[in-house]
């Protein structure tokens, strides 16, 4: 029940499939609803969460500034809390993997001058706090991998490929950016 939540004009619901979106289908002369199933990208992911850990998936919906994320927090299994969120990115219809949370509740908290502020319940450590702020993540510096398709190389040394040019664009980055390529497991630059 926690992972139900409005968006917009859908809804988003975490069953033992997926994740799910529920909605007008517009067109029709009388009214229609559709589901239609947005976790299909991360549905290994979603299905490594044990059935009897379902009922603790929690949801929020976060608009914050140029923010639009949806995001279920859950364990995967034999925890008390959750550990691991899957974010679900509107704007660019993207998913991202979210391992160092342990959110049992949401809030969307409305301060008077109008800001918002999107708070989790952290039942480990008994406190509630602040997302989507500053440039660390509780103290520790926010690492990130990404694999994509066209430079997977597969497993072990199967295929090689060339990288003639390698470029990274950041879209107006908070705090300071590091980045390490690696040649052949030694490094050989650091930006």
């Amino acid at each position: 029940p926690r992972s139900i939540i409005a968006v917009e004009n859908d809804i988003f619901f975490a069953s033992r499939r997926g994740v799910f979106s529920i909605g007008n289908e517009p067109g029709f002369a009388f009214d229609v609803l559709r589901t239609n199933e947005i976790s299909a990208r991360v549905r290994s992911i979603y299905q490594s969460i044990e059935t009897a850990y379902m009922d603790n998936i929690a949801a929020v919906y976060a608009t914050k500034s140029n923010v639009n994320l949806v995001i279920f927090s859950y364990t995967t299994s034999g925890g008390r809390w959750n550990t691991e969120a899957l974010v679900y990115d509107r704007e660019r219809l993207a998913w991202y993997k979210w391992t160092n949370i342990r959110a049992n509740c949401w809030l969307n908290y409305i301060e008077t001058s109008g800001t918002v502020k999107v708070l989790y319940g952290d039942d480990y450590s008994g406190y509630v706090k602040e997302i989507l702020t500053g440039s660390n993540d509780f103290g520790s510096a926010i690492t990130g991998t990404f694999k994509l398709k066209a430079e997977e190389f597969g497993e072990g040394l199967v295929r090689y490929k060339k990288l003639k040019d390698v470029s990274v664009v950041l879209r107006e980055p908070v705090g300071s950016v590091q980045m390490t390529i690696y040649r052949d497991g030694v490094e050989t630059a650091t930006s």
